[in-house]
């Protein structure tokens, strides 16, 4: 008797088939819930980030804690949250926007707590240093430290953007996510 012979003795053709699919709805689960676990997606509903981001791109985003943010980044957060809510994995993402409604902004992060943001003859600047121009916004704003635990975050699009030169730093506790990659259309 031959290994051919003594496999089709033990595993039918059916059961082989059904063994394979079932390794296949496996390996499917398991590579949506580990995309879930460090990676989410959304779609960007305003223009702050035009020309970066155009309205209705989708972003994919990459979990990160708000220690893991660094000047520049595009970050997503939620701005409608308490302050005391806690996102401590991508889960807690999904959970609030889907359930709970909350709406994921997306912006570039500024300042960091102590930095002293403020507008000098129409350049933003960081503790003294000028960023860039935003003389379409505003000449001047007055020295703003960003508190403990916060971040300041602006639009791209200087002229329309609901960001912290208008609203203030916003809490890190609702910072979740890095931009990984933006479907720009």
């Amino acid at each position: 008797m031959n290994t051919n012979q003594t496999i089709n003795n033990i595993m039918t053709e059916k059961t082989f088939k059904q063994i394979n699919l079932i390794q296949s709805i496996i390996v499917i689960v398991t590579t949506i819930l580990l995309f879930y676990c460090f990676f989410g997606s959304t779609v960007v509903k305003t223009g702050s980030m035009e020309p970066t981001i155009h309205v209705g791109s989708p972003v994919i985003y990459r979990y990160a804690e708000p220690t893991a943010m660094d000047y520049g980044d595009i970050v997503l957060f939620f701005y409608d949250a308490d302050r005391n809510t806690e996102i401590t994995n991508n889960f807690d993402v999904m959970f609030n926007n889907r359930v709970n409604g909350l709406t994921i902004y997306v912006k570039r992060l500024m300042g960091k707590p102590g930095d002293v943001m403020e507008i000098i003859d129409g350049y933003m600047c960081r503790n003294g240093e000028r960023l860039y121009e935003v003389k379409e916004v505003m000449e001047t704003m007055e020295p703003y430290i960003v508190p403990e635990n916060s971040f300041y975050c602006l639009g791209d699009n200087r002229a329309n953007s609901y960001d912290s030169v208008y609203c203030g730093a916003f809490s890190q506790n609702v910072f979740f996510g890095k931009e990984f990659l933006c479907l720009n259309f």
